[in-house]
């Protein structure tokens, strides 16, 4: 899994351009100077590391080019915009921790560090489960439980994915799915999941 120096240099080199440089594990240091960890991010720089790399897994090709044995980490983000039936629909930016097994075939990983596009606060996390690979092709579950404005939100997602760039640089894959009513409400959910090695 990524560590928190890690995702500190992953969000400065999507936000190089703005003037953003990594502090000494610490957080990321934006180009007003405040350090801000991922937990606390805020809103416009949670979007725009996202979008950046977002861009940059648009400029790559799918590919097969990849280790046939052995183990990746990839660090990014999952993207969601939640549509409920009975209240305000939101977007939520997460932290995502993955690992690929080639000789497993598998992906595993985490969600973390909720952050809602709105900038409001938002409690929760996530896994990836039954995480599959056959060839460029990823494939699992999205499974998370948001808190917002004391409602409980129970996210189950399908991730249909691929690995781009050479070597698998970057992971990229559309997710839809519903909310779980035994959570507390209905509705349904869609986005992006973007990760790099």
């Amino acid at each position: 899994m990524a560590t928190l120096l890690g995702r500190t240099a992953i969000i400065c080199a999507t936000l190089a351009a703005a003037g953003c440089s990594s502090s000494s594990g610490t957080g990321v240091t934006e180009g007003s100077g405040v350090v801000v960890t991922p937990g606390l991010a805020s809103a416009t720089t949670f979007r725009a590391a996202n979008g950046a790399m977002m861009g940059r897994a648009e400029d790559l090709a799918r590919t097969t080019d990849l280790p046939v044995s052995g183990t990746a980490s990839y660090s990014g983000y999952l993207d969601l915009s939640v549509t409920p039936l009975s209240v305000e629909a939101f977007r939520v930016l997460m932290t995502a921790d993955l690992m690929a097994d080639f000789d497993a075939s598998t992906l595993s990983g985490s969600f973390s560090d909720p952050v809602l596009t709105d900038g409001n606060p938002i409690n929760g996390g996530g896994q990836m489960v039954g995480g599959a690979l056959s060839g460029a092709d990823i494939t699992g579950m999205i499974e998370a439980d948001l808190t917002r404005d004391g409602t409980d939100f129970g996210i189950d997602g399908t991730l249909t994915g691929e690995f781009r760039g050479s070597g698998g640089a970057m992971i990229a894959g559309d997710i839809a799915g519903t909310l779980d009513p035994a959570a507390g409400t209905s509705g349904t959910i869609s986005g992006h999941l973007t990760a790099q090695n």
